[in-house]
């Protein structure tokens, strides 16, 4: 009995609805794991989830089910601060989509937080499309969550369809600027993460136009609020 329970990553105190599922399975379970995530994967899984669990700060001070959105909104950001501030202590962090990702599943969860596209689409999109003046002018603010961002792409007429977003961005010589436009309601950014909530800043897609000449989609690095 105690080499099943072992072969099937049960331990005492385990949720009682997945020990009886383990209980069942015709296979090994740490066999498939092992297969899944290597042997050494499935011991560093284990340690990050007894880090997690003895950490007070990445737990939820009420169940989430028991909070108005507001509050789940503030709790989420909590969390996701102390994600944050608690992940070189526990992870690797040059290895984001393993242990990274366990990591940020194992304290949001199901419920992601207000601040996923800030580290998970801005924060990628700026190392890897800036040049060492604008990294070192913005991704200490970034990282630090001195600002905090979003992603706006996706349109209420277009979804994700690049080349049929409205949104423009008009290069005006004599100012030196961008201007940029949503000409109709098509062109309303939609399902753009923490925007009206969360977000100071956002990498917005819109199309470049030039000398009168439309160059494609682009991102436009914009500041919405204080």
């Amino acid at each position: 009995q105690i080499l099943v329970m072992e072969a099937n990553l049960i331990k005492s105190g385990d949720n009682p609805d997945i020990t009886k599922e383990r209980q069942q399975a015709t296979f090994p379970v740490n066999k498939l794991a092992a297969f899944i995530h290597g042997e050494e994967g499935v011991k560093r899984r284990h340690e990050i989830l007894d880090a997690v669990e003895a950490e007070p700060k990445l737990k939820n001070s009420i169940p989430l089910e028991f909070l108005s959105r507001e509050e789940r909104n503030e709790e989420q950001a909590r969390r996701s601060v102390a994600l944050s501030d608690c992940a070189t202590d526990i992870i690797n962090a040059g290895d984001f989509f393993n242990e990274g990702l366990y990591y940020q599943g194992l304290v949001i969860g199901r419920d992601l937080h207000p601040m996923s596209l800030h580290y998970g689409m801005v924060l990628t999109a700026i190392q890897n499309q800036c040049d060492d003046e604008q990294l070192d002018e913005w991704l200490p603010l970034i990282i630090s969550r001195a600002i905090v961002s979003t992603y706006a792409q996706t349109e209420l007429g277009h979804g994700s369809n690049l080349q049929k977003l409205e949104t423009t961005a008009t290069y005006d010589k004599n100012t030196q600027e961008f201007v940029i436009h949503s000409p109709k309601v098509t062109a309303s950014k939609w399902w753009p993460g923490g925007l009206g909530k969360s977000s100071n800043y956002a990498i917005v897609m819109a199309q470049l136009h030039t000398d009168g000449q439309w160059r494609g989609p682009h991102p436009f690095f914009v500041q919405l609020r204080d």
